[in-house]
């Protein structure tokens, strides 16, 4: 009897532990080598029309983000006509502004497009995102926070749907709207209770 039980035993924690690895193999792999939904499958350029609300104050134009290299990208605004409001690179350790109008050259606005633009464009490695309880009532979004950061990813079917990103004085918050074949057909960036929105629509 002694020795059944001692079976019965090892056979449920055989079982408990075979259910578990199969549920962090079923986990990780929801996380693609390609998640953020801005370029597509092999795409190195997004076209966006859109806005950026400062304060009250609206620019509006095209957006092109190109990918120039791994973790290096190029971000332009232009008018309707084709003139360059802003023009910056950037990796995700550091950018540079290579052109930007008077109304728009604003130290803090630059540092934040770049918090902003890094998140939207730069994917984390998968390496780097820990499983987080789901706080949405949504069962099938599946949150990951960013290690040494507070970043948190928020998933549904292997793409993300939403970005949020806290500090100590502000929060953004990203959506991808209208997921089509692993592309957003509109973002908006919102801060909180900084004053700086930024909403797109793609265009290609």
């Amino acid at each position: 009897m002694r020795k059944l039980l001692l079976l019965i035993s090892w056979c449920v924690f055989t079982v408990s532990c075979s259910t578990q690895q199969n549920f962090s193999k079923t986990e990780n792999s929801s996380i693609h080598s390609s998640f953020i939904p801005i370029f597509g499958t092999d795409a190195t350029e997004a076209i966006f029309r859109g806005t950026i609300d400062v304060s009250g104050k609206y620019f509006s134009g095209i957006f092109v983000f190109k990918k120039l290299a791994d973790n290096k990208f190029r971000a332009v605004l232009m008018s309707e006509v084709g003139m360059t409001l802003l023009d910056m690179s950037f990796t995700h350790k550091d950018f540079y502004v290579n052109y930007c109008i008077e109304p728009l050259s604003k130290k803090g606005l630059f540092k934040l497009l770049y918090h902003d633009f890094k998140l939207a464009l730069d994917e984390p490695a998968r390496q780097n995102l820990k499983r987080k309880k789901n706080l949405d009532i949504d069962v099938k979004t599946m949150v990951y926070k960013k290690k040494d950061s507070r970043d948190f990813y928020y998933f549904a079917d292997g793409t993300v749907t939403k970005i949020m990103s806290k500090t100590l004085y502000n929060k953004t918050e990203i959506q991808f709207k209208g997921l089509n074949n692993g592309k957003a057909d509109a973002i908006q960036i919102q801060h909180r209770p900084v004053k700086l929105r930024i909403e797109l629509t793609r265009i290609n």
